[in-house]
């Protein structure tokens, strides 16, 4: 957790920074995610729980790259069941978590930045942090890599002032299976704000 909150700091002070000759910017979103794949077969609900941060900055009229940080978190209940765990035999409710922290390089490509409705399209790359966990009353099974992960993205900005904007954008995230862990993913449905500086 001590990590997270460090590079949640790096993002906040990345922001300050940036304006790479068009000016920087920071946007926030809260996320909404649906599994699919291996996640799905986890969890099988969709994910209320998330955000993401990103920060970065315009090197031309069309192009922007930045740092994002995001979470979402899935959890799926099971009615009690017969359950075997090694030398185990468990009558017990089941729980199942998946904590997915991507932390991802992006790049954008705005297809109208002389617009105040300026769709775009882009992608991530770099790692997510896993945490996936299966309780069984007081007996856990817990798991949490670094996986390599990348995104595709499309979305819109909509600027109803000079420096601030509405955010929408669709994400495809996915990340590469690791030690005990299956490859991820999940379909994320992203609305927040974006704040401009010059």
């Amino acid at each position: 957790m001590k990590r997270i909150k460090y590079i949640i700091l790096g993002l906040f002070l990345f922001s300050g920074v940036v304006g790479f000759g068009q000016g920087g910017y920071f946007s926030t979103t809260y996320n909404v995610a649906i599994p699919t794949g291996n996640t799905k077969s986890f969890t099988d609900r969709t994910s209320f729980r998330g955000y993401s941060l990103e920060a970065g900055g315009w090197i031309n009229d069309n192009v922007s790259l930045g740092f994002a940080f995001s979470w979402n978190g899935f959890y799926e209940e099971t009615d009690y069941q017969i359950y075997e765990l090694e030398d185990l035999t468990l009558w017990a409710k089941r729980w199942r978590y998946i904590n997915a922290y991507p932390l991802m390089g992006t790049a954008k490509y705005y297809l109208n930045s002389e617009s105040d409705f300026e769709p775009y399209a882009g992608a991530g790359i770099g790692f997510q942090i896993t945490h996936q966990e299966t309780d069984f009353g007081m007996y856990s099974i817990v798991d949490k890599k670094w996986l390599f992960s990348m995104y595709p993205e499309i979305g819109f900005n909509y600027w109803f002032s000079q420096a601030t904007a509405l955010n929408f954008n669709m994400r495809y995230n996915w990340a590469a299976k690791g030690v005990n862990i299956e490859s991820q993913s999940y379909l994320g449905f992203n609305i927040g704000f974006v704040f401009y500086s010059w």
